[in-house]
């Protein structure tokens, strides 16, 4: 009797064993899925949050974050790389770091953009009007798009895991196919910017 009993444990242990084994996911095994386990995957779509923005010169931007990661999706945006730089009007570092970022996009004009995102007054987030905005553009010199609303906000806790005490300046890198590549928090030097730019276009030709 007590034999039988514990075959019955030592059988139940090894099963339990080998469901455990089974649902351990390493990047070895994963990259022997087959088709069928993608076939799978397909019956539920993962989850997709659309983020859009009007730039203070009107133009339309579209950024899609989904379970597979993020995505950054804009008509006009195509086949580049493109920085997104988390700022505020009242932060010095993104001050200092507006004419590295005009000199990035000058320099890599054919394959570098940068979209700059206001995230609102100290403490309150708050966001400037777009006068104050078309103002401190205008005094900064600053070269390319800018968006705020309270939807920067938003995206900037959804990057929560890139920058875990929302500081800034942040700046998060997509290469030319949109897909999330690198991101900074603190004032990035240009020697920095450049060299992670550098390196995907190596990887694109």
């Amino acid at each position: 009797m007590n034999k039988n009993i514990l075959l019955a444990v030592v059988v139940a242990s090894l099963f339990f064993v080998a469901c455990e084994d089974k649902q351990t996911i390493t990047e070895e095994n994963l990259a022997k899925k087959t088709d069928n386990s993608k076939q799978e995957q397909t019956k539920t779509e993962p989850k997709e949050t659309i983020f859009n923005f009007k730039t203070t010169n009107g133009k339309d931007i579209k950024i899609a974050i989904s379970d597979d990661g993020w995505k950054f999706q804009s008509h006009g945006y195509e086949n580049k790389i493109v920085l997104l730089d988390f700022f505020a009007t009242w932060c010095p570092p993104c001050k200092r770091g507006i004419p590295h970022l005009n000199n990035i996009i000058e320099k890599y004009k054919e394959d570098v953009v940068v979209l700059s995102l206001e995230i609102g007054k100290r403490g309150t987030g708050e966001v400037e009007t777009v006068e104050h905005l078309q103002s401190f553009i205008k005094q900064y010199e600053m070269k390319y798009d800018v968006v705020n609303g309270e939807k920067t906000n938003e995206m900037m806790y959804g990057l929560k895991s890139l920058n875990e005490n929302g500081s800034i300046p942040f700046i998060v890198m997509f290469d030319k196919h949109g897909h999330y590549s690198e991101s900074f928090v603190g004032m990035a030097t240009q020697e920095i910017l450049e060299k992670q730019i550098q390196e995907i276009m190596k990887e694109e030709k």
